[in-house]
Parts: structure tokens; C-alpha cells; sequence
């Protein structure tokens, strides 16, 4: 539940994700404190990784529902002397190759 929560972002509760798992039609086989112990379906043959269990959790909770971090940081920065002079010699150097 802690990985869960950490890679989505939120706080769930054991019993909805376990609502989610049996709805899914996995076996849950134990829940101890922070985890579930699931068996998967035969028919299942996309699901062998724990992060397979969180994206199922994820698409029948509704990606919407999850909370998405909106804010972008873009710093930019002044050339140095280097790469102003770097410029100006590729600027000459398509227009004369152009040129020819």
C-alpha cells in the first residue's frame, strides 16, 4: 500500500484497493498492515510485476482521480562568451556552405 500510494500520489485505503483486486477477479491470499498478498488470474498473463497490480488499481480508480502536478519550472540561463562565439561560427558556416 505504501508503494501504491507513493507511485500515485495519493492516500488509499487498504479496503478500496482490495474492493478494486477482488473486482478484478484476484485472489487476495493475505493482508497484513501495509500489504496485500494477491494471486492472479490465469487468465491474466499481463500481470507479474507489483506495478502491474498498482496501473490496474489506477485504471479502474480512474486516472482523473488521481492528482497530476501541473507546475513546470523551465530556468534558463545567458550563453557564455564560449558558446555566443560557438553560434556565430555555425551561423557562418551554413551560410557559406549554402552559399557555394
Amino acid at each position: 500500500m505504501e508503494r501504491l500510494n507513493r507511485i500515485l500520489g495519493l492516500e488509499m485505503k487498504r479496503d478500496i484497493a482490495v474492493d478494486i483486486l477482488n473486482r478484478l477477479q484476484f485472489k487476495i491470499i493475505n493482508e497484513v498492515d501495509n500489504y496485500i498478498d494477491v494471486e492472479v488470474p490465469g487468465f491474466r498473463g499481463d500481470v507479474y510485476r507489483e506495478i502491474d497490480l498498482i496501473e490496474e488499481i489506477a485504471r479502474i480508480y480512474g486516472y482523473n482521480n488521481i492528482p497530476t502536478k501541473t507546475s513546470i519550472s523551465v530556468r534558463g540561463s545567458v550563453k557564455s562568451k564560449y558558446e555566443r562565439v560557438e553560434d556565430s561560427i555555425r551561423q557562418f558556416l551554413v551560410v557559406f556552405v549554402f552559399m557555394k
